[in-house]
């Protein structure tokens, strides 16, 4: 821990006007995602991470995440703080102005020693000898972890039985192209250095997805329309999937 995020302002009133429809456990889980930005900056929006923040299962996770999700901004795929930030940025500029006060006073007293204690030295300049310019490297792109279509069918089916399902015989290339792009921009985002990393993170993904009553059809709907239930080929499309991680669909009223 550096010396300006040792403590941070908590304001009580705040706090507690915005978190009266908390229950203990939900309080609790949000006090340790404020602390670990704290320490830590934003986490990712990756359930494994977040689930491991919040001292909870993934599945435990799943729940908590459309409740607490609103307190946050995602922003370039990490859940931000905004009063968090903001009071960072003070810590931090209090600190360096500190800092930075307390190494001109040692830097003036020591100059003040020196001279008394030993005469003006006469100072003969070096000859500058250029450094070869080194040609900055530019920075690796990852490599794509390989989509693999048939087990993420296979993983829909089984985390979402309810949820309509596709015949793998008719995956098309359109279909694969839309699931294959949210994979490999999932892949560079999180990244996954395997396959079984990225279906991990589709297992709860999916997961997350059964707990919103609009994509799994409990929301009724108009006149004789039958109600919306989400499919895997409408989740890879990129709009309805950045809604999706965005919590979107889980903003029902109970």
């Amino acid at each position: 821990m550096a010396a300006w995020d040792a403590w941070f302002p908590f304001y009580v009133g705040d706090y507690l006007a915005a978190t009266q429809r908390l229950t203990a456990e939900e309080h609790g889980t949000y006090v340790l995602l404020i602390l670990d930005s704290w320490t830590n900056g934003p986490p990712p929006d990756d359930p494994a991470t977040l689930a491991k923040i919040a001292r909870a299962t993934l599945e435990g996770w799943v729940k908590l995440d459309p409740i607490l999700r609103p307190f946050f901004k995602i922003r370039r795929g990490h859940w931000v703080h905004t009063r968090i930030e903001v009071e960072r940025k003070r810590a931090q500029d209090r600190y360096e102005k500190a800092a930075g006060n307390g190494r001109a006073g040692g830097l003036k007293r020591a100059a003040t020693a020196a001279n008394r204690r030993s005469p003006p030295e006469r100072v003969v300049p070096e000859r500058v000898v250029p450094e070869r310019a080194v040609p900055e490297r530019a920075p690796e792109i990852p490599k794509h972890v390989p989509c693999p279509h048939a087990e993420i069918l296979a993983l829909w089916a089984e985390v979402l039985p309810e949820l309509p399902r596709h015949d793998p015989h008719q995956w098309h290339e359109t279909r694969r192209a839309h699931l294959q792009a949210r994979w490999r921009e999932t892949a560079v985002l999180k990244g996954w250095k395997s396959p079984s990393e990225g279906l991990a993170y589709l297992r709860a993904f999916f997961a997350f997805i059964g707990t919103s009553k609009f994509l799994t059809g409990k929301v009724p709907a108009r006149g004789d329309a039958v109600p919306f239930m989400a499919e895997l080929e409408w989740v890879a499309k990129r709009a309805n999937w950045a809604k999706i991680v965005e919590g979107k669909y889980h903003q029902e009223v109970a």
